[in-house]
């Protein structure tokens, strides 16, 4: 946020150290304004403490920096911005009048302290002194080292003889082997590590356990965002290593090379050996081996296959188990001899599966119109060349299913449709509202004269030839229901979209602050449905993101207008979030050496980690493939003797222009 647009007398109010604190306040009120408002010392310090949780870095700063603000939020802020909290002009007058202040700081404060080279002696010495009197409880072996190696107490080192050497890499091996003990990730940073995947697809087979679980499908969304980014050495671990279900998924999307695919089909577990009869690259010869497999979910799975040879479909056809029957039955390539027999077949799974696929002027089709099974009536009714005789003796069906999938057929002719529109069931006429072959006119009439009708209404708000005016109508509603539809309503003006979002995003916070017992529709299911929706701005898409749902996450992420910004507004906020985590060690110490090892990690990311409370992690940095010159040059000046030497030799090394 800058002040360009800002009025020159604003800003100098900003600035001014005789502006009332009253007007200050005010002014703190324009995000513009307010990293001015934070480095002013007139500004009052409950302002200062509200400005403290600003996003904008600009802003927290200032307010670290600031002479006025409170003593306890200071020492808040030298977790996140030591060098500011060094800096601000207060502390050597607090050095006079209370010369211990520096004890009340946390242990995560200390580290952040111990990175800073101008970090007072005074203070160092206190430490060590408590330290070896055993007067700090919280006292840990990291802060010791921190301590012991800062370069105000172990003074500089020139080079690094052997014995440093050795103390370093045995520092680095025991960090690693620590953070590898670790357990899973908890499941509260599940929404961390989407973003993190998202931002770096290829580490998605070390972060999927902490995100995977059977009962969401999640990861296989992620995965399937993650996909086309993904290295051939990633795809090839993900065949072979994690979860059972994502391996699965993995090796169905993956052409494989034939080596490979052989030796899955030989794999014990039938998924893994269904997943290769799936395989876009499986070799005719193993895809009639898999016919024959011993298990039927296999041999269906090869039924399915686009690929798969005339005469060995017609085999298929003649199975003694209906899951294969039923697998051929829907096959494109299915003879018509083949056609007719399924047609026939004792089993109605069977028969549902082939009716779609029958031709529309058949006499078969009319026949099983009037099948005793109403789920192969039910299938009759989604015909996509349905004839219209049949389509009208369909909806009189007895049967909820069989009329719910006809008022569900593009093909449904509009009488019809308006007809149905009428029918004693709910769930018909929800779904027939939205059906595109209702003229605007019509929807407009069902508004007005079903007013009381819920259902139907909910049905309008996704009918994409719904007027623009009866959609503004149904927003004003307090509906969940219909507010949902209107989420997924494809041609929603923008401004009623950006309404739904300032709603729900409101009742999610509510709800998220109290226990709610509300049923049906949810805020949160509203908003992941808003974050789909083909006109969302990035603003609004920026605002969703920060639900911290992974849902949102991954529908944010492959939204058209992100991918159009290259990712950008993903990447953005990983950073903001990572870098809290980082600094305060709230990211899982399991997945900080995972990133630190990654030769492909992004310089932004390598920033984040320079200001680490742990001075292995500095270290690590210092001695990354990627890091920038201007970052080594930032550690050459860290508290720690072993981050800066490191970093001093690595600009040796480096040519000079």
């Amino acid at each position: 946020m800058t002040t360009e647009n800002v009025p020159p007398e604003l800003i100098a109010e900003a600035q001014n150290l005789d502006t009332p604190p009253e007007r200050l306040t005010e002014l703190s009120y324009q995000p513009a304004l307010r990293p001015l408002v934070a480095a002013n010392p007139a500004t009052p310090s409950v302002v200062l403490e509200q400005l403290s949780r600003e996003r904008d870095l600009t802003v927290r700063r200032a307010v670290a920096r600031n002479p006025n603000t409170s003593l306890d939020l200071l020492l808040e802020l030298a977790r996140e911005f030591p060098h500011e909290f060094l800096a601000n002009p207060i502390l050597p007058l607090l050095n006079l009048t209370q010369p211990d202040f520096i004890k009340q700081a946390s242990p995560q404060a200390w580290l952040q302290l111990l990175r800073c080279e101008e970090t007072p002696l005074l203070w160092l010495r206190w430490l060590n002194e408590d330290v070896n009197l055993s007067r700090i409880r919280w006292f840990s072996d990291e802060t010791m080292w921190a301590l012991q190696w800062h370069v105000a107490i172990a003074g500089e080192i020139s080079e690094f003889n052997e014995q440093r050497q050795r103390f370093v890499s045995e520092a680095v091996a025991d960090y690693e082997r620590r953070s590898s003990q670790v357990g899973l990730y908890p499941r509260s940073f599940s929404s961390t590590l989407v973003l993190l995947t998202l931002a770096i697809p290829d580490l998605y087979p070390e972060l999927v356990e902490g995100i995977y679980s059977p009962d969401d499908e999640c990861w296989r969304r992620l995965l399937l965002a993650c996909y086309p980014y993904l290295h051939q050495e990633t795809l090839l671990k993900l065949v072979s290593e994690g979860p059972l279900a994502v391996r699965v998924e993995a090796i169905r999307l993956t052409p494989l090379p034939p080596e490979l695919l052989y030796e899955l089909a030989r794999a014990p577990e039938a998924e893994i050996r269904s997943a290769v009869a799936a395989n876009s690259a499986t070799p005719p010869a193993l895809l009639l081996t898999l016919t024959e497999d011993a298990s039927s979910q296999v041999r269906s799975a090869a039924a399915r296959h686009p690929q798969l040879p005339a005469d060995r479909l017609a085999h298929l056809a003649r199975s003694s188990e209906p899951e294969v029957r039923q697998a051929v039955a829907g096959h494109a390539a299915l003879g018509a001899v083949e056609r007719e027999l399924l047609a026939t077949d004792a089993s109605a799974e069977v028969r549902a599966a082939v009716a779609p696929h029958l031709p529309p002027e058949e006499a078969l089709l009319r026949r099983l119109a009037e099948d005793e099974a109403s789920q192969v009536r039910a299938a009759v009714a989604s015909h996509s060349a349905l004839p219209t005789a049949l389509s009208a003796s369909l909806a009189r069906d007895s049967a909820l299913e069989v009329v719910l999938s006809l008022a569900g057929n593009p093909c449904l002719p509009p009488k019809l449709a308006e007809q149905l529109c009428a029918h004693s069931q709910a769930l018909i006429r929800w779904r027939v509202a939205s059906h595109p072959a209702l003229a605007p006119e019509t929807l407009r009439h069902l508004a007005s004269s079903h007013r009381q009708d819920r259902s139907l209404l909910a049905g309008l708000a996704r009918n994409p030839n719904t007027p623009a005016d009866v959609l503004t109508w149904l927003a004003e509603l307090d509906d969940r229901e219909i507010h949902l539809a209107l989420s997924q309503q494809p041609q929603l003006p923008v401004p009623l979209l950006e309404r739904l979002a300032a709603r729900y995003l409101s009742e999610w916070r509510r709800q998220r602050a109290i226990v709610s017992t509300d049923e049906g529709t949810q805020p949160i299911e509203i908003l992941r449905s808003v974050a789909a929706h083909p006109s969302a701005p990035l603003t609004l898409l920026e605002q969703l993101l920060r639900l911290n749902d992974s849902e949102v996450a991954i529908t944010v992420a492959t939204h058209p207008r992100t991918i159009s910004q290259s990712q950008s507004l993903i990447f953005d906020y990983l950073l903001e979030t990572l870098r809290e985590e980082i600094i305060k060690a709230d990211l899982p110490s399991r997945l900080r050496p995972l990133l630190l090892q990654r030769r492909d990690l992004p310089p932004a990311l390598l920033e984040l980690f320079a200001e680490s409370g742990r001075w292995v992690e500095r270290y690590l940095v210092a001695q990354h493939a990627a890091v920038p010159s201007t970052l080594l040059e930032t550690l050459a000046h860290d508290g720690n003797c072993f981050v800066r030497a490191a970093a001093r030799a690595r600009l040796a090394s480096q040519p000079r222009d």
